[in-house]
């Protein structure tokens, strides 16, 4: 995980995940980000869900997804997120909504 300074173009390394992840979506839902789905390894997808809290630097789970997923777009409108398409490792064209808990 890296904060990027946009005043300076800085980046740092502030936090590491607890596993190799790659094609990850990220949202942020409160003071909190939900990190969501991604790829494991080339050929693997993961459903998992993760918060990252800026403050700690650290990572606990979040439970899961209806199915694997890499590649989603994602927003966030107040206290919902949404995952747009993606891939399951078929293209989708599934719109997923997240609430905050």
């Amino acid at each position: 995980v890296q904060r990027v300074d946009p005043a300076t173009g800085a980046a740092r390394v502030v936090a590491h995940l607890p596993h190799r992840l790659g094609h990850a979506s990220a949202l942020l839902l409160g003071d909190r980000v939900l990190v969501a789905g991604g790829r494991t390894g080339p050929d693997r997808l993961t459903a998992r869900l993760w918060w990252f809290e800026p403050g700690s630097g650290r990572f606990r789970r979040a439970g899961r997804l209806p199915t694997p997923l890499a590649d989603a777009a994602a927003l966030t409108r107040g206290s919902t997120g949404y995952l747009v398409g993606g891939e399951t490792p078929a293209f989708s064209d599934r719109v997923l909504r997240l609430r905050l808990r």
